[in-house]
């Protein structure tokens, strides 16, 4: 028996993102691009609650999030166990930000400009691709 393919399994994808708008556009295209059950947040507290009762193959972080850093959460969840796929997603191109987020465990990172949920979607079915 082979392994699904990232088109043929279903997929828990959890998104932290504190804005509406930009957390429901995520939503949208993970479900539309991927067979997915894909959950949004808007706190670190929420994240950190949801991944004590739920397991998730993905995790897609804001950097900013109105309770905490994304990169600080990365390594929170990392040391909790989380074996699975983190993308940060943020705004800021600094490279200490960035630095910190991979040097944490963020699995890579993607600039937040026009367009930048197609590239979260193109990302997450390479890194699921790479993990069959």
């Amino acid at each position: 028996m082979t392994e699904p393919t990232p088109e043929e399994k279903e997929w828990n994808v959890l998104v932290v993102e504190d804005n509406p708008d930009h957390g429901w556009m995520l939503q949208k295209t993970i479900s539309t691009g991927l067979p997915a059950n894909v959950k949004v947040v808007r706190t670190a507290r929420e994240a950190k609650a949801e991944i004590e009762t739920e397991e998730y193959d993905v995790m897609v972080l804001d950097n900013r999030l109105p309770d905490g850093e994304g990169a600080r959460l990365v390594d929170e969840i990392r040391k909790s166990g989380y074996k699975g796929i983190l993308l940060l997603v943020t705004a800021q191109a600094s490279e200490e930000v960035l630095s910190v987020a991979l040097e944490a465990g963020a699995t890579d990172y993607i600039l937040k400009s026009r367009g930048y949920q197609d590239r979260v979607l193109e990302e997450i079915l390479e890194r699921l691709g790479e993990t069959r």
